[in-house]
């Protein structure tokens, strides 16, 4: 058994709907070529930057500061510890009166 090219014949000899599979093979390998020549000629056109000191950001002649001021740190510190305190005890007011709902089915079940 030999393997051969699928051909399709139609009414219009001038269209082709599925080339050989020599054209096949030939169009493939145009392709793939053009592919590593693009990206080869990518890599090597890529440019190289080497380190330099980076500058202080400056706006309107004063310098720019990166993140928050002390007294805003201190600020969302304190801020941070009061909802922490107001999360316990909304937590804790849960719980008990969860108990207490528990402790009052028991009661009635019983």
């Amino acid at each position: 058994m030999a393997i051969t090219s699928l051909q399709i014949t139609t009414h219009f000899p001038s269209m082709n709907f599925l080339p050989t599979g020599y054209e096949t093979w030939k169009k493939a390998e145009l392709r793939n070529s053009k592919k590593e020549s693009v990206e080869s000629a990518s890599r090597s056109s890529g440019l190289y930057f080497p380190p330099g000191s980076v500058k202080d950001p400056v706006s309107g002649g004063l310098n720019v500061e990166l993140g928050f001021r002390p007294y805003t740190e201190r600020l969302n510190g304190r801020i941070a510890v009061l909802e922490l305190v107001v999360f316990l005890q909304v937590y804790f007011t849960v719980v008990v009166y969860a108990m207490f709902v528990n402790s009052e089915k028991e009661k009635v079940s019983v």
